[in-house]
């Protein structure tokens, strides 16, 4: 099984990366144009090949994946969805909201995480769930 999403660093003067996105509900060559489009008109694409055939979309881009969850947003805007898994983490250590806010904040970094939710109340059994919302990036590759 592929991971996704994956990046992979292209070969020129400035930093590119492409990330595919595993893109659900996909017939037809017009659905493909529509999440083109959408991905297109979205903040930090270069550019987006999109193939229903394969159910993926490529976004080359200069940004981060902080702007993923926009992706994703341009490609639910036009009805379609992502294949996507969540995950519940036991964490051990934590003392207080900011603890759990520090968590949070870092989990949002991780390249495929969408949404991160560490709850901040209950702190007295010192193990508290955290809640990722992501893709699996599976391992980067290099090249184009």
């Amino acid at each position: 099984m592929m991971g996704w999403p994956s990046m992979q660093d292209t070969k020129t003067s400035s930093r590119i990366s492409e990330i595919t996105l595993p893109v659900t509900g996909m017939t037809c060559a017009g659905c493909a144009a529509r999440v083109r489009k959408s991905l297109q008109a979205a903040a930090g694409v270069l550019s987006a090949d999109v193939n229903f055939a394969l159910d993926q979309a490529r976004i080359a881009t200069d940004a981060d994946t902080s702007l993923l969850p926009e992706w994703v947003s341009a490609i639910r805007t036009v009805g379609f969805g992502i294949l996507e898994d969540r995950f519940e983490l036991a964490v051990s250590g934590m003392s207080c909201a900011s603890c759990a806010a520090t968590l949070e904040q870092a989990l949002r970094k991780v390249p495929g995480v969408l949404e991160a939710d560490v709850p901040g109340q209950g702190f007295e059994l010192g193990i508290r769930d955290a809640r990722l919302h992501h893709h699996d990036e599976g391992p980067a590759r290099a090249g184009a």
